[in-house]
């Protein structure tokens, strides 16, 4: 299962991009961080910034 990627336009920056996740991790993991969560900023067709957020492939 995947985390639900949250709905967000794309940003104007790559830091707004960032303070954006940083502010929803925080909302939807009650302002604690979940092991092993992070996400990737990266920039789409439009030239907005967006971010997706991922778990870290375990170690074999």
């Amino acid at each position: 299962m995947t985390e639900p990627k949250p709905n967000i336009r794309g940003h104007e920056t790559e830091a707004k991009a960032r303070r954006a996740a940083m502010k929803w991790f925080a909302f939807s993991n009650g302002a604690k961080p979940v092991e092993g969560v992070h996400f990737h900023i990266v920039q789409n067709e439009f030239g907005g910034w967006n971010f997706e957020s991922g778990r870290k492939p375990k170690a074999a």
